[in-house]
């Protein structure tokens, strides 16, 4: 229990734009921009596949990924009813890298893994928001969802 666990933070930030059609209640991912903190990259092809693999994979956690669960068993048994990303889904990403060198760091890196995959629900949850005019307090944002918002706040 002794030396420091975490001695450096990565940093990063996302924003996605949206379309929504009213009559369907689906959405549509646009766009997304991301810029990142980790240090120095090392090899740029990979860090950018890192990067929009995981925000891919947020976003699916925040629009499409619905996990069903009744009387303590998943409903979902295959990816034919549970809904990921594919290339179809997604949006052009323009990601970029801050170089911020870890002095720590071997060639001044900084950790990346998850940070690129935890921004992507809360950013696409909040240009739904911003889409549909009402607030979303769960994701994922899935049409039905959406539908039932809306109709709420109507009544």
């Amino acid at each position: 229990m002794q030396g420091d666990a975490y001695p450096s933070y990565s940093w990063g930030v996302n924003i996605v734009e949206v379309s929504f059609d009213p009559v369907t209640y689906q959405i549509k991912v646009d766009h997304c921009w991301s810029t990142y903190d980790v240090g120095r990259v090392v090899d740029e092809r990979i860090a950018v596949g890192q990067a929009d693999g995981g925000l891919l994979q947020g976003l699916g956690y925040g629009y499409l990924e619905h996990m069903g669960i009744k009387d303590g068993k998943f409903r979902n048994r295959s990816l034919s009813d549970y809904i990921i990303p594919t290339f179809e889904d997604a949006p052009p990403m323009e990601t970029a890298f801050i170089d911020n060198p870890f002095i720590y760091g071997a060639n001044g890196a900084k950790g990346m893994g998850e940070l690129t995959l935890v921004g992507g629900a809360p950013a696409i949850a909040l240009a739904i928001e911003q889409a549909i005019g009402h607030k979303v307090n769960k994701i994922p944002a899935t049409p039905e969802y959406i539908m039932e918002v809306i109709n709420h706040d109507k009544h």
